[in-house]
């Protein structure tokens, strides 16, 4: 249930802050994403009764598991060319997309949001 709940926190995070941070200057820093981001699976952690310690340590792992993966061509939402999918081919994640998703919306926001999600 954690990784579900950080996964869809982390897909939905990354799409509103990642581009303009709402225009609010503090948070279009990545380090401030990062830590908005560990503090809230610290959070969801500590709502699933979880010892402050392991939620601390969960929090920091799943965060820096996240930081350490690019999301490349996954978030071209608004971008007017598609971009090349083809190095994601041989992934799993984007093997499952492929089979619950058209090609006529690989490039949409809800396909960008499926295939994060999935991902992380």
């Amino acid at each position: 249930m954690l990784s579900l709940l950080f996964g869809l926190f982390e897909s939905g995070w990354r799409r509103c802050f990642g581009s303009d941070g709402w225009d609010l200057p503090i948070i279009k820093h990545r380090v401030i994403q990062h830590i908005i981001g560990a503090l809230a699976c610290f959070g969801i952690c500590l709502y699933n009764d979880y010892h402050w310690v392991q939620a601390i340590l969960c929090a920091v792992v799943l965060q820096g598991l996240y930081w350490a993966k690019a999301h490349g061509e996954f978030f071209d939402y608004g971008h007017s060319n598609p971009v090349n999918v083809a190095r994601y081919e041989k992934e799993w994640w984007w093997k499952f997309v492929k089979k619950i998703m058209p090609e006529s919306v690989y490039y949409s926001f809800t396909c960008d949001f499926i295939c994060m999600t999935v991902r992380y």
